[in-house]
């Protein structure tokens, strides 16, 4: 067989191949458009649910206070893990926090108050609203504990903390502390 035979018989095969191949693959590439556009759709779909979901949920309140057990403590912070208590499902809200401590933050434990402390107490109260009554001003009533200042060290891991921030701090991962109160066991 002549060369140039051969040759003109491999291009033949060749551009035989190709346009076998562009055909046959043509439909796979229409199915696969048609897929990626159904997926569209439905991903819109799913977009349009949750956006109204979104708005059935109303914004949480500003979070000034924060409930958390202690993971981690260091000279100046405090890393908690938050409680989640009424949180909307649709914001981000870290469950992690690093709580920075500075010399304005009070750091307190509850103590049960003894019996004569609480009568005394409630005494002051019941005085306080008697002096107030036209003024329609909220007086506190006493509780049967009373706050003892600590030390940061005197906080472990795992005890349970509130921290008062005096801003919203819903958002935050880190923010300052105003003040720390230890939950007694």
């Amino acid at each position: 067989m002549d060369t140039k035979k051969v040759y003109l018989l491999i291009l033949l095969f060749f551009a035989f191949g190709m346009i076998l191949g562009y055909f046959a693959g043509k439909p796979s590439v229409e199915v696969d458009s048609a897929k990626i556009e159904g997926l569209q759709k439905e991903n819109a779909r799913i977009s349009a649910q949750i956006s109204s979901l979104k708005e059935r949920f109303p914004p949480s309140p500003a979070m000034r206070v924060v409930l958390g057990k202690v993971i981690k403590v260091e000279a100046d912070s405090l890393t908690i893990s938050m409680q989640q208590i009424l949180i909307n499902p649709f914001e981000d809200i870290p469950k992690t926090r690093k709580v920075l401590i500075n010399s304005d933050t009070k750091v307190v434990a509850l103590q049960k108050a003894t019996q004569q402390e609480f009568l005394s107490e409630i005494e002051k109260y019941k005085e306080s609203v008697a002096q107030n009554l036209a003024s329609n001003d909220f007086i506190p009533p006493p509780v049967p504990f009373k706050e003892v200042p600590i030390n940061l060290n005197d906080i472990s891991l795992g005890k349970n903390v509130v921290i008062e921030a005096g801003k919203d701090v819903k958002t935050l991962p880190e923010f300052t502390a105003a003040r720390i109160i230890l939950e007694k066991s």
